[in-house]
This record gives C-alpha cells, sequence and structure tokens, in this order.
C-alpha cells in the first residue's frame, strides 16, 4: 500500500484528513510517517513498509469514527497498535 492510498483510506470515513498538521475543526484525523519497517531473510529485504501514526481528534463524546478508522486497519495489508484514548483539558479534545 502507497502512502497515497493510505490517506484515501482514511479518507473513506471522513473527509477532515490532514497529513502532518492539521486545520483544528470539532473533530479531525491526522497522519504521519515515524519510520520505515522491513524484514529480512537470507540477508535480503523480504518485506517493508511505513510505520504511521494516525491521530483522532473530537470534542464529541461516544463519537462513532474511532471504531471506524479501527475496522479499517483489518486489512492484510496493515498491522495496528490497540488504541489509546487520552483527554486533553486544556483543549478540550479526546484523542485517539
Amino acid at each position: 500500500m502507497t502512502l497515497k492510498q493510505f490517506r484515501d483510506l482514511l479518507l473513506t470515513v471522513s473527509d477532515k484528513v490532514y497529513h502532518n498538521r492539521a486545520v483544528k475543526e470539532k473533530a479531525y484525523i491526522v497522519w504521519h510517517e515515524v519510520g520505515k519497517i522491513s524484514n529480512t531473510a537470507d540477508n535480503a529485504q523480504s518485506e517493508s513498509g511505513y510505520r504511521i501514526a494516525v491521530d483522532y481528534y473530537t470534542k464529541d463524546e461516544y463519537d462513532s469514527l474511532p471504531d471506524k478508522i479501527t475496522a479499517l486497519f483489518d486489512n492484510d495489508e496493515i498491522a495496528a497498535d490497540d488504541v489509546v484514548i487520552d483527554y486533553e483539558p486544556d483543549t478540550g479534545y479526546t484523542h485517539y
């Protein structure tokens, strides 16, 4: 999956998707690359990909979009960590 394909995947759940920096709105997604990953076998690279952070910010309590984002990652091309949820009292956003 290319980075543009990943962006387009996120756009299937929201049109408020930003790369690296965001226009702060009531709810929005920001994603960015945090590195590359690869596997090697027999001194050759067998697989490679990107490590990407996806952050969702919302001011809506019980927002359903985090579940939709997580469902996108039920994909053979994507390995995802568990969701971490933080409330940011200084901004009023819940950060997934």
